[in-house]
């Protein structure tokens, strides 16, 4: 039975979570980007894209086809692979939207998710086509120091009595500045005409190129943003190994204990260098990226993502976190349907 099938539709206790602090400003903020244009160089052995991740440290953005992937280990709760971004997938077992094994698939990658599949999965045969390279460097300072700003006011005004709307924006500030770089490039004009709506059809390079004409940031930009943040986050799912029983894009949440000091002295030495970090109104220092528990529930249920339900200790009330659900209407029909174990394949929420 594989890992993530084994836990869901189980009433797990004394579940913890633990989440990673502003994980996309802490990437923006800490890791290399691609800084220049990127160079094609069309079709290119394993090795070859190995020595230019490794040994050239260079940025790459390639397609590839695997030949029979398959998990290293079949317990693993986690495959990075997912359905959704492969093409030409043929005979494959999925799993939670995600790639268990397959005869074949095609996708296109980062250096980032390459060195995390090639971690995970082993092939029978692997070809990388369309390769690209870049050289990487940091983010201008101009936008870095933005993000530290408002990560530094967001910090200052939490839990501050009479500052909550300005803590709030400063919040959703830091969060645009992930945003902004993964705008929509092609958006289509709406026409609205007496009261009907219809979608133009301009050709997709032409929007293309009248976008990068006024274009601020550079796209790639917003890809290795989350790249860098899915590999922080499979950095949390090996430490908390088999007992991982969920995950979200900033959080961890497992059974029994897992240790994250090793990787938050890690983290906070770069997050110092680079001064990712801010003092709160109580002298408390919060480095980017760190893990921090986040959490304990006394029960917790997950059905895949976006779909779990749990309790939290001293009280029996439900909350939920679902896709489509009313977090405020779901709790409290769950608890009276039967609470935490009534949370089923098939269960219909109506109010």
């Amino acid at each position: 039975t594989h890992a993530s099938r084994y836990w869901a539709n189980m009433v797990l206790t004394d579940v913890f979570s633990a989440d990673r602090v502003s994980s996309y400003p802490d990437v923006i903020c800490n890791c290399d980007f691609p800084m220049t244009a990127f160079v094609p160089i069309g079709k290119q052995s394993i090795d070859e894209v190995v020595r230019l991740m490794v040994d050239r440290k260079k940025a790459l953005l390639l397609r590839v086809a695997l030949t029979k992937p398959r998990l290293r280990d079949c317990l693993w709760g986690f495959p990075y692979i997912s359905k959704d971004k492969c093409r030409n997938l043929q005979k494959a077992r999925i799993d939670n939207g995600r790639v268990l094994e397959a005869e074949y698939l095609e996708t296109t990658l980062t250096d980032v998710d390459l060195k995390i599949i090639l971690d995970q999965y082993t092939f029978d045969d692997i070809v990388c086509f369309d390769v690209h390279h870049s050289r990487y460097g940091k983010l201008p300072y101009v936008m870095t120091d933005v993000v530290k700003d408002y990560f530094r006011k967001k910090t200052e005004l939490k839990d501050v009595p009479g500052q909550e709307v300005q803590y709030m924006k400063s919040k959703n500030k830091v969060n645009a500045c992930y945003g902004m770089t993964a705008q929509d490039p092609v958006k289509q004009d709406v026409i609205f005409d007496n009261g009907d709506w219809s979608e133009a059809s301009e050709d997709v390079e032409d929007l293309l190129n009248k976008s990068n004409e006024k274009a601020f940031l550079c796209y790639q930009w917003g890809v290795w943003v989350t790249a860098h943040a899915r590999r922080e986050l499979q950095e949390m799912l090996k430490i908390a190994g088999h007992n991982a029983v969920y995950c979200d894009t900033d959080s961890v949440k497992y059974v029994g204990t897992a240790d994250f000091t090793e990787y938050n002295e890690t983290i906070m030495e770069r997050s110092k260098a680079n001064g990712a970090f801010a003092t709160d109104i109580n002298g408390r220092v919060h480095y980017m990226g760190i893990a921090e528990p986040d959490g304990h529930y006394t029960q917790f249920k997950t059905l895949g993502a976006k779909k779990y339900v749990f309790t939290k200790p001293g009280s029996d009330a439900v909350h939920v976190t679902i896709a489509g659900v009313n977090k405020k209407r779901g709790g409290p029909e769950l608890q009276r349907a039967g609470g935490v174990a009534a949370f089923a394949p098939g269960f219909t929420f109506v109010d």
